[in-house]
């Protein structure tokens, strides 16, 4: 099993991305302050959506959560996460994509 250690930054940016393009349309119409002060309940829902995407992507298959967490979490290249793996960039990008999609399979009740 692979262990990494939590970045809600990082998982922030994950959920973005899983989302889709509706959030982002969102996103872009509302600014985004990071350095203002949060509301309690605006921080437990963000840590509530980091718990849910974490089991969701503990019940990923071993390969997926390693290219998703190198790629997401990490920020590595697809060249850096293949040498990480031991595998072709092409398995990368093959885990990594099917990772996502059934995060997005996954999350997409949870977002909406």
């Amino acid at each position: 099993m692979c262990v990494f250690f939590f970045k809600p930054k990082a998982a922030y940016e994950v959920l973005r991305s899983l989302v889709g393009s509706e959030m982002c349309i969102r996103d872009r119409t509302a600014s985004i302050n990071t350095s203002a002060p949060r509301s309690p309940a605006r921080i437990l829902a963000g840590e509530r959506g980091a718990e849910v995407l974490m089991d969701a992507v503990k019940r990923l298959p071993q390969r997926q959560q390693q290219a998703c967490m190198l790629r997401c979490w990490e920020g590595l290249s697809t060249a850096e996460s293949a040498q990480a793996m031991g595998c072709s960039e092409g398995s990368v990008k093959t885990h990594y994509s099917r990772a996502l999609h059934t995060l997005r399979e996954q999350l997409e009740d949870h977002w909406q």
